[in-house]
Parts: C-alpha cells; structure tokens; sequence
C-alpha cells in the first residue's frame, strides 16, 4: 500500500474479467485503489465487477464501487462518470479506457462482414471516445486528470487476418495523441499502452470457442504460453500485473510531464 493517489478518484473499464485471473483492466482497479485512489469499478459483467471489488476489499484498499456498464452506450457513459464523480468524492481524476474485443473470425478484409468490422470498432473506439466526451468536462472541474487509453501491441504490428482489430487499436494511438493536443491546455495529459501477448484470461482465452475439457485447455494454454515466451528478448511472461503497473505510473504525478505517448510492453517481442 501507498498513498501516491491518496484523494483521487478513477473510472476504470472492463475492470472485471472474462475469465478467472487478472486481466489488464482488473490488475488496473487494484493497483490504483492499493496507491490510495476510490475507484469505480465498470464492468459489462456484474458479476466480473463484483470479484474485482471483492479482491479491492480483501487488501482494505481505498474505496470502490461496481457499476454494470455498457460502454458502447452513450447513456451508460454518461451515468458511470456521473457516478464516479458522486459516488467518490465529488471530482474525477483518472480515466483508464480498457474495454477491447477481437473479430469474431480471422480473415483478410475481403471476406470480412462490414457488420463485424463495426462492431470492434464500436467496442474498441467509440467506447473510448464517449467515455472522454463526459469525463473530460468533469477533469476540467477537477483542475485537470490522467486518461489512459489500452491499445494493442497489434496496433503497430498486425498479425495475419487480424485488420478489424489492428486497425481499431491503431485508431486508439491517434485517438490518444488528439486528446493530448486537444486538452493539454487544461492539465489533462493522455496516453496510450500498447501490451504484448501477455497471459490474461482474455489472451488464453479459446478464440474458436469450440468445446474443450479441463485437460486440453490447459494444454492448449501451455502450448500458447510457451510460444509466447519464446517470442520475448526477455523470456519471461507478461501479465496483467505489468500493464497495471503501467496504468498507476501514467496515473500519478510522477508521469506529471508525460503526454501523447505509447509504451509498447511486450517483453522486447516487436525487436524479434
């Protein structure tokens, strides 16, 4: 525990997780509320949301609630920054924008249905967009703020079949770098992380959703796992813990003079 944030208020989204362990956007929520923050917890999932405060709570973290959150709606955007704002103390300090999904199919543009290139667009962009359209306002009330957007190591390096996502998470690197020009002048600085491959409950997760036992799951995660591994300088594995870290850094006064950035953490697998 340390008080770096004691007195600020964040929104974090996709806080909760797909799956059981720790994803980028709870490991976010902990970290900032273990650093003194109050922290609303967004979730489309309440009962993802609800597990993310229950590990808040077992650390005696800084307070935090839970709200069910569908960020691809104007209005929900509109009442989870409301909410953080009356439910936390009255301001809104941080922002960290974390709600991200994949096309359905793996496919070259040619045989991809423009209804699936819109829907990863409207998660993994729009979202973004309306979540600042109502929290700026309330940063500028607050005397300025932090936004952390999550992008995607996929962003500047797409893999093969992948276009609707690399293109909506190349799109949050110029959305982030607009929001720096945009509101530099009101103290409010924006960056952008880019994570790797690393081992969250969504990058294991069965992308084909096809049936599976205990047994081959666990071999097709070791099998993932392992071939990770081997495309990092540092041969170590990533975690939702290290995205985390970044959050909280860009998060507190010791990023004061930082804004307009990406930070690629991806264990040196882009130099490979």
């Amino acid at each position: 525990m340390d008080d770096r944030l004691k007195g600020k208020t964040a929104l974090v989204t996709g806080a909760g997780s797909s799956a059981p362990g720790i994803g980028n956007g709870r490991a976010a929520a902990i970290l900032l509320a273990r650093s003194g923050a109050k922290v609303l917890v967004v979730d489309q999932n309440p009962a993802a949301a609800q597990e993310t405060l229950d590990m808040i709570a077992a650390e005696k973290g800084s307070g935090a609630v839970g709200a069910p959150i569908d960020v691809t709606k104007p209005e929900d955007c509109r009442v989870a920054v409301k909410q953080a704002v009356n439910l936390l103390g009255g301001r809104l300090d941080i922002l960290v924008n974390n709600v991200g999904v994949s096309a359905r199919i793996r496919t070259s543009v040619v045989d991809l249905p423009p209804e699936e290139w819109m829907r990863v667009f409207t998660v993994n962009v729009q979202s973004m967009m309306l979540m600042c359209k109502y929290a700026v306002p309330e940063m500028k009330k607050s005397g300025g703020g932090s936004i952390i957007n999550i992008s995607s190591f996929g962003g500047m390096y797409p893999s093969a079949g992948n276009n609707a996502y690399a293109t909506s998470k190349g799109a949050i690197i110029a959305f982030t770098r607009s929001l720096a020009v945009d509101h530099g002048a009101d103290s409010i600085r924006a960056n952008c992380i880019l994570p790797g491959m690393v081992a969250t409950p969504m990058g294991l997760a069965n992308k084909h959703n096809t049936p599976e036992t205990d047994a081959e799951r666990n071999k097709r995660q070791t099998a993932e796992r392992e071939r990770r591994l081997k495309g990092t300088l540092l041969g170590i594995e990533g975690t939702g813990w290290d995205i985390g870290n970044a959050v909280r850094f860009l998060a507190s006064e010791e990023a004061r003079y930082i804004t307009g950035i990406d930070i690629l953490i991806d264990g040196g697998a882009a130099l490979r």
